[in-house]
Formats: structure tokens, sequence, C-alpha cells
């Protein structure tokens, strides 16, 4: 009778691991949609009102819709 339960147990993860490994190949890493990501652009443009800058450096970042500044979920 263990032996039944702990079969039924390992057949519910990987169910439910396989399902979340469909998603991620159908949606991306996050799971967020396809949809494109709209961009803002700034209503003033003279770069001399923004005499500040800075570059970040992101790593971990692996699906499109994150590089895309995306949310991630």
């Amino acid at each position: 009778m263990s032996t039944a339960v702990i079969c039924a147990v390992l057949i519910v993860i990987c169910y439910f691991g396989l399902k979340s490994s469909i998603k991620r190949t159908k949606q991306g890493c996050c799971g967020g949609s396809s949809e494109v990501v709209k961009k803002v652009k700034a209503a003033d443009t003279n770069k001399s009102n923004y005499p500040y800058s800075a570059t970040l450096q992101v790593d971990g970042m692996t699906c499109a819709n994150c590089r895309k500044g995306g949310e991630c979920i």
C-alpha cells in the first residue's frame, strides 16, 4: 500500500514539473507574455538638461521579456 502512495506522489510531482516546463517553453522563462514592451520617449530630449548619467550592469536576465524591461512573475 505504501508503495502505491509513493508512486502516486511521484506521478503528481512529475505532472506539475512537466506542466511548468511546457509553460516556460511556450511563454519564456519568467512566464511573461510575448507582448511587445511599449517604449516611452522623454518630452525633453536636450542632453544638456541631464548632466548626470549612470551605467548599470544587470546579470541573470535570460529571456527576451526580461531583457526588454518586462515584468517577471
